[in-house]
């Protein structure tokens, strides 16, 4: 299967992934920033996150990806920012 998805992480561990997603923008981020592409690497790949400022502060508005492994060990990182 080739092209992308918008696969979110599973319901068991999507708050976690959520709050790493979070806290790597928020050391990148700054204040006058609307928003970034965060990379989520696991065992299966590398997925995708948007996140967007909003009036409660930065959130995941969005994910890109098809698969993922199923647990929190994963690695993070803001690719682009705007």
């Amino acid at each position: 299967m080739s092209g992308v998805a918008t696969v979110p992480p599973p319901l068991t561990i999507r708050k976690q992934i959520e709050n790493l997603v979070l806290n790597e923008s928020a050391s990148i981020l700054k204040p006058e920033q609307k928003g970034a592409i965060v990379a989520v690497a696991d065992a299966t790949g590398v997925n995708m996150a948007v996140v967007a400022k909003t009036k409660f502060g930065f959130e995941v508005q969005g994910w890109f990806g098809k698969t993922w492994a199923g647990d929190t060990n994963v690695e993070v990182k803001v690719v682009k920012t705007w």
